[in-house]
């Protein structure tokens, strides 16, 4: 389909203040090579990296996700690597299982870099997020309109029943950013306030997936922390109408039908009452793609890439938003659709 150039307008920040200008994406880790500049992109109106959306026209939104690394150096590479954008549109960014702490030997071996770099301080300390404009008490979670559309990013790892925690040194332990309690009461509180005649979409993004092919049982049930995950948000998002729930994690791409408690809604994406998930995890990984051997056919399942690099779009009007995943090789499409309200 072919894609549309907005006009470049410069960012300021609303009044509103919720009513920020950033993109939606968790962390993500470029993956293209040298000889595929910035400026070889689609150039969005507003993108991975942020920049204002205006009511009046169609907008543009590409999304990426993968996580940051885990070294002083790593961080400083990265941010480095996202200068060329990120110096003319914000990023929003969300934590993952690597921010949580290092992982590498020389790193575990260190008390001083063990506990500088624990519990998620380098991605607290890097990165300032609108969590409080939000009512949120964490840098870990928060919300923030970009009309058409309601963003909530939110934290998979920590602070809700049986979160994965993501303690890779020994004698440490991660979260209790929510003051004893759960960021899953903010999320839903928050779900309420949405106003719909402002924001009719409503997106929600987490690092982890609930719904993987290669995250669930042979019935295709979400599994192990996809499954605790399913508990902890899947009601409160269907309750609340939630659009789509973006995630990363998995080193691939993946669509579902609109799903809730593993059944598949419908085959349409017209007005849907389950949301629809999204696994835009093909940013970029010095791991490689997934292995795809453990895939599982699951009714809700649509589309699944492990061979290809990317990154998606999102047009969006007050009725409609058109997905798009590109094969970053080549800037070509591999999957799209439209929902309608």
């Amino acid at each position: 389909m072919p894609t549309p150039t907005p006009s470049w307008v410069p960012f300021s920040t609303p009044p509103h203040p919720r009513t920020l200008a950033p993109s939606f994406t968790p962390s993500f880790t470029p993956s293209l090579p040298p000889s595929r500049s910035p400026s070889r992109l689609p150039s969005p109106q507003y993108c991975l990296c942020g920049g204002p959306l205006r009511e009046s026209s169609p907008e543009l939104i590409p999304l990426c996700t993968a996580t940051l690394a885990f070294t002083k150096i790593a961080y400083n590479e990265f941010m480095e690597q996202i200068e060329p954008f990120a110096a003319i549109k914000p990023v929003m960014v969300l934590p993952g299982n690597h921010e949580a702490e290092c992982h590498s030997p020389n790193c575990q071996l260190s008390s001083t870099k063990v506990h500088q770099l624990s519990n998620f301080s380098a991605y607290v300390h890097r990165f300032r997020m609108p969590y409080d404009e939000s009512g949120a008490t964490s840098n870990m979670w928060y919300s923030f309109d970009v009309p058409p559309i309601h963003f909530v990013n939110i934290d998979t790892e920590t602070d809700y029943k049986n979160a994965p925690n993501d303690s890779y040194t020994p004698f440490t332990s991660n979260g209790n950013f929510a003051n004893g309690g759960s960021w899953t009461e903010w999320l839903e509180a928050d779900l309420d306030k949405v106003d719909r005649s402002h924001t009719p979409f409503v997106f929600v993004g987490g690092h982890r997936p609930i719904y993987s092919v290669t995250s669930c049982d042979s019935n295709g049930n979400p599994a192990d922390d996809s499954a605790n995950l399913q508990a902890a948000i899947e009601d409160i998002m269907y309750s609340h109408e939630v659009d789509v729930y973006f995630a990363g994690h998995k080193h691939s791409y993946e669509r579902s039908y609109p799903v809730y408690k593993a059944a598949k809604e419908s085959d349409s994406y017209d007005a849907p009452r389950a949301p629809v998930h999204v696994v835009t995890g093909a940013g970029g990984c010095d791991e490689g793609h997934d292995d795809d051997s453990k895939a599982v056919n699951a009714s809700w399942h649509v589309m699944h890439d492990t061979s290809r690099w990317g990154y998606g779009m999102i047009v969006a009007d007050e009725t409609s938003f058109t997905w798009t995943q590109y094969d970053a090789a080549t800037d070509t499409a591999i999957d799209t659709f439209t929902l309608k309200h």
